[in-house]
């Protein structure tokens, strides 16, 4: 049988300095939202409402554009920007926890700003590598796993920072150390999240006690928040020698996202080629 070591999330800090507010604001007439998202920044008590459903561009270079009106907003990574209308932003959120996960220290809010012709704001966001751009609903007690630096953007009742996993700890066949992305809903109110993955990205949706073995740095997403470290081979000799190393098995119910390229993998393949 093979010997696995067990791994549990332990949320290691609250990134996004995001707080639930109970404060009731109208919401502005004729916005169309995905729930309302009532989450203030700590030191100011304005409500921002989620935008609509933003506009995603799809394949291997993938791109999420979004229309902001007066009162919406939508948080993203640092430099994720590519372009912009009237749109502004503010740098937010200092996070030790998210910068281990492979995040930025900071995140920006961006908000709608003066138009002169009075239309919606715009701006569009983009991952680094090239690769699909997915998104999942996060919701209140349910937080998701995600790949390091794989948080594009996301609404602001959601908070993105890092979880340490012991299994991580492990250094033999390990690919995303051991801290990873996590994201978790705010309030009462569930949020959208984008992330981005290198190549394709394939949802699963496991049945309770489906198990699943993802090879590392495969993993894209998932709401499973207990999961092992196996051997891809039947020893470890031949799980190292084959090139496979250690697996995560994940156990149902709940959604995994993969991603068929493994970026580390790709970055040392180029050095070895002397691209690098």
């Amino acid at each position: 049988m093979p010997r696995a070591a067990r791994g549990r999330a332990a949320p290691i800090g609250r990134g996004s300095a995001l707080r639930s507010s109970r404060a009731e604001k109208k919401q502005p007439a004729g916005q169309r939202t995905a729930g309302k998202a009532k989450g203030s920044l700590r030191g100011g008590a304005d409500v921002h409402y989620p935008a609509p459903d933003p506009r995603v561009s799809p394949g291997a270079f993938a791109d999420v554009t979004f229309s902001l009106s007066a009162g919406q907003a939508v948080m993203a990574a640092a430099g994720a920007m590519v372009w912009k209308k009237s749109a502004e932003s503010e740098a937010i959120g200092i996070s030790l926890a998210r910068k281990l996960g492979g995040g930025s220290w900071f995140v920006n809010r961006w908000t709608a700003g003066a138009s002169p012709d009075g239309k919606a704001s715009e701006v569009c966001f983009s991952p680094t590598a090239p690769g699909d751009v997915v998104a999942v609903v996060v919701r209140p007690g349910t937080p998701w796993t995600i790949s390091r630096g794989g948080a594009l953007c996301w609404d602001a009742g959601v908070e993105v920072g890092g979880s340490l996993y012991a299994a991580g700890i492990v250094p033999i066949g390990t690919e995303e150390g051991f801290v990873l992305s996590s994201a978790q809903a705010t309030g009462e109110q569930p949020g959208r999240l984008w992330v981005c993955g290198f190549g394709l990205a394939r949802q699963h949706v496991l049945a309770p006690g489906e198990q699943m073995d993802v090879d590392n740095g495969c993993l894209l997403a998932s709401d499973i928040r207990s999961w092992t470290r196996v051997m891809a081979g039947q020893t470890l000799i031949g799980s190292l020698v084959g090139g496979e190393g250690l697996s995560m098995r994940l156990t149902g119910p709940g959604t995994v996202w993969t991603q068929n390229r493994n970026y580390m993998a790709f970055v040392r393949k180029l050095a070895s080629d002397g691209a690098l």
